[in-house]
């Protein structure tokens, strides 16, 4: 293998693909010595006028590839750190890649090399049998599709409950891609609008683990081809760069039932205001003898107030809103503040409640991606707030 290539493209294609890679326990004896370390793998292929750089590991594999004058053909497994790191360190422009025994030489001028060993054993993943059996196909907006990546894949279970512990994407029929993640208390759903591609899309759902599709905010260009198979679901951008995400076997409840229907009283107000109302009552409303850090929001005249009782003492703040119907809702301080994060860069929040033991429904706008959040609310039997409860009689 040989190749000419610039210095940045090799750095930029080793460093997306090693956000891919899986760390390996790579082995060797020297000497008397056995050498044990951690590698991250990577696949250094040269072919077609083009050099790309793979990282794998079993749920997701990202390729990128960057023009090159290739003079020969061929791949080579290395460690991914290592390719970038010397890369970045490589001082000239443009940079020849050779492979010669057990090495892969980085060389720049005439007297100045770099040498990385070849990693025996290793064997790099087959895209053609990792995309069989495609089921639909469609393409969308880079900057639309990362949005809803962003908004709709953020509230993915990490705990123990692995099977919602993934992000639904989905294709339905009206042509409209739809992002939903749920810890079982909290779900967010962001949609966009497809343009179809060759093999049409409607009905196409792939659940991928949620740790990993945070890869797709790397892409770039203009436009990303989306296929979905039976098992995993396949991304592509215009700029040369694409990733293979593995399908959890896991049949998604109905996501659209969650989302309340209707609204029985709602406030409008600035995010960054009541997220500090909230934050000063979660500071009362610690979690204690196993509660919940929970505050109380009530619609009054004049505005929002945020209300919390804890073992300390009690806070209630009024919030300047504009509010349609009265009411009174109880929530953990803790997602209340979450949410109103993702969404501070939005001038007004609109807090939606929809009647008793409903959960909160906070909508947003990005463009041409829309966005619906559900919190759960807290109530106990008496219809009164838990933590608000008569502390002496505790």
């Amino acid at each position: 293998m040989r190749a000419r290539v610039r210095r940045d493209e090799i750095e930029k294609a080793a460093r997306k693909a090693l956000a891919g890679a899986g760390k390996q326990l790579e082995v060797f004896q020297e000497g008397w010595r056995k050498v044990e370390y951690h590698v991250r793998p990577v696949l250094f292929a040269a072919g077609a006028d083009r050099i790309s750089v793979s990282g794998w590991d079993l749920d997701a594999a990202v390729m990128v590839s960057a023009p090159a004058e290739v003079e020969e053909e061929g791949q080579a497994v290395v460690d991914g750190g290592d390719l970038a790191g010397i890369a970045a360190r490589i001082p000239e422009e443009t940079a020849e890649v050779e492979l010669k025994g057990e090495d892969l030489v980085l060389r720049a001028g005439a007297k100045k090399e770099w040498r990385i060993r070849v990693l025996e054993g290793r064997e790099a993943p087959d895209w053609k049998d990792r995309l069989s059996g495609e089921v639909a196909s469609a393409e969308i907006e880079t900057q639309a599709f990362q949005r809803a990546i962003v908004a709709g894949g953020r509230w993915y279970d990490k705990g123990q409950y692995w099977a919602i512990g993934g992000v639904l994407v989905e294709a339905d029929r009206a042509g409209v891609l739809n992002v939903v993640s749920s810890d079982r208390y909290r779900l967010a759903w962001a949609s966009a609008e497809l343009a179809a591609g060759p093999g049409g899309a409607g009905g196409a759902r792939v659940l991928v683990p949620g740790r990993k599709l945070a890869l797709a905010r790397m892409f770039g260009g203009e436009r990303v081809a989306l296929a979905w198979g039976e098992s995993w679901l396949f991304a592509a951008d215009d700029a040369g760069m694409s990733i293979w995400w593995r399908g959890m076997e896991y049949a998604y409840p109905d996501y659209a039932r969650v989302v309340p229907s209707g609204v029985e009283w709602a406030a409008e107000c600035a995010p960054e205001l009541l997220e500090a109302a909230a934050r000063r009552a979660l500071v009362l409303g610690q979690e204690e003898r196993g509660r919940v850090p929970t505050m109380r929001l009530s619609g009054e005249d004049g505005g929002l107030v945020v209300s919390a009782c804890g073992w300390v003492g009690d806070m209630e703040e009024k919030v300047g809103a504009e509010l349609r119907g009265r009411g009174r809702a109880d929530l953990n301080a803790r997602y209340l503040i979450d949410l109103l994060e993702m969404v501070k860069d939005m001038g007004k929040v609109r807090l939606e409640f929809s009647g008793r033991k409903r959960p909160l429904v906070v909508r947003e706008r990005m463009g041409s991606v829309a966005a619906v959040y559900v919190v759960m609310t807290r109530w106990n039997e008496e219809e009164e707030a838990v933590g608000h409860e008569d502390r002496e009689a505790v």
